[in-house]
């Protein structure tokens, strides 16, 4: 399995929420989204969804309703489970 790795990782430079959403549609691994419909700390949240659909094509995205930005605590056993299914899975 291949380790990606920021960039600008070695120049000791953390990324930026600009970098990062241009080196997203560069992914190529598989991914899983959670997410809780009542995230408060998003407000934009179904916005920022729609656009990691578009991005990481193949990322499995779950909502999770009832749920606040801090998904593994509104649902542990849901995320739990969603997580170990995914990671369950050899590719």
């Amino acid at each position: 399995m291949r380790v990606w790795r920021w960039p600008l990782r070695e120049s000791g430079c953390a990324p930026t929420f600009s970098v990062i959403a241009r080196l997203l549609p560069t992914l190529n691994i598989p991914g899983r989204i959670l997410f809780g419909t009542e995230d408060r700390l998003l407000p934009d949240i179904a916005d920022t969804v729609a656009r990691l659909r578009e991005d990481l094509p193949q990322a499995v995205i779950t909502r999770l309703p009832d749920c606040g930005h801090l998904v593994q605590e509104n649902a542990p056993a849901q995320v739990g489970a969603l997580l170990g299914q995914f990671f369950a899975v050899e590719r």
